[in-house]
């Protein structure tokens, strides 16, 4: 959106230049509406089209689990909910939509602990804050620009430096009116954006599967049972060596893995974790590795990167 933002502006002053014989300094005297519309309002409707329209022109397709599994019906939602894995690992992406809420909601911890397993594909972080965020002030600075182009420009008294005082100050002060209504709106967004980045890191810090919120708890009980055995290390694969027997006439099985149900009743004898410790084991990687990637993904609650304020002072 940015790109393509860039070069509808680059046009349309190749086209303003144009316009004025190649001349610089009389594009100064095109119409004011004209320049607003060329230098402001193009570029920034591009933007929009492609800020928010990009997805409908491409070949991907998205699998949303509130929309693709049917609620209603139990027994699909069961086996859909078995079938997870296989949709995250497949996945070319998954995208969070991160707030304040995301990690007291075990439907999403149960996707984000599929990926953690699975190692396929990238996730891209993205708060739910920040659309609000862009689309606000771009448009406020659009209504600024639009306000600024309707004033007349003034005639300068240049006869004394006090006269030439108070005619900037007379040009002045509706632009500084307009600056500290603006500033007013943006200070609210700014505070929160400060207090649900905060509210989302402090949270992840506080993490714990048990006190995840879920609407049926017999959901509860199928996705912490998912969990475990994703997590469970007794039930992951053995190594295997591969080696050559001289004169055997039969090649022996490979060794079967042990079922879930043997493993319960004969855990309390192994050396292999207990629910609770995979569980903790689980809280810890959110708190410490997760919590970190986000960290460095989007930084801290008073941080905005340098492509969000690019976008934010595109008009």
């Amino acid at each position: 959106a940015l790109l393509a933002s860039f070069f509808a502006c680059l046009l349309s002053v190749l086209i303003l230049v144009a316009r004025a014989g190649w001349s610089v300094p009389g594009v100064a005297q095109q119409p004011q509406g004209l320049l607003f519309g060329c230098l402001v309002v193009w570029p920034i409707l591009v933007f929009a089209l492609a800020y928010t329209g990009g997805t409908f022109f491409s070949n991907r397709s998205f699998w949303l689990d509130q929309i693709c599994i049917d609620q209603e019906n139990l027994l699909l939602k069961s086996q859909a909910l078995r079938a997870v894995p296989a949709f995250v690992a497949n996945a070319e992406r998954l995208v969070l939509l991160l707030d304040e809420t995301y990690f007291g909601r075990l439907w999403c911890i149960y996707e984000l602990a599929v990926h953690t397993k699975a190692g396929s594909g990238d996730a891209e972080l993205v708060p739910t804050w920040m659309p609000t965020w862009t689309i606000s002030m771009v448009c406020f600075q659009v209504l600024l620009c639009s306000m600024a182009s309707e004033t007349p420009l003034p005639q300068m008294d240049t006869a004394s430096r006090r006269s030439l005082f108070f005619s900037v100050l007379t040009f002045s002060w509706f632009p500084l009116l307009g600056y500290s209504f603006m500033g007013l709106a943006l200070a609210w967004l700014f505070f929160q954006k400060l207090k649900h980045h905060k509210s989302m890191l402090d949270r992840m810090s506080d993490f714990d599967l048990r006190n995840a919120k879920c609407t049926l708890e017999t959901d509860r009980l199928a996705i912490e049972e998912q969990v475990l055995s994703l997590f469970d290390e007794a039930l992951e694969p053995p190594i295997s060596v591969a080696f050559e027997v001289v004169d055997a006439e039969t090649e022996a099985e490979p060794a079967a893995l042990l079922l879930p149900e043997t493993l319960r009743e004969i855990r309390h004898i192994t050396s292999y974790p207990t629910n609770d410790q995979i569980i903790d084991q689980f809280n810890a990687y959110v708190r410490g590795p997760l919590r970190d990637n986000v960290v460095k993904s989007l930084g801290k609650e008073d941080h905005i990167s340098l492509k969000l304020s690019m976008i934010a002072i595109l008009p």
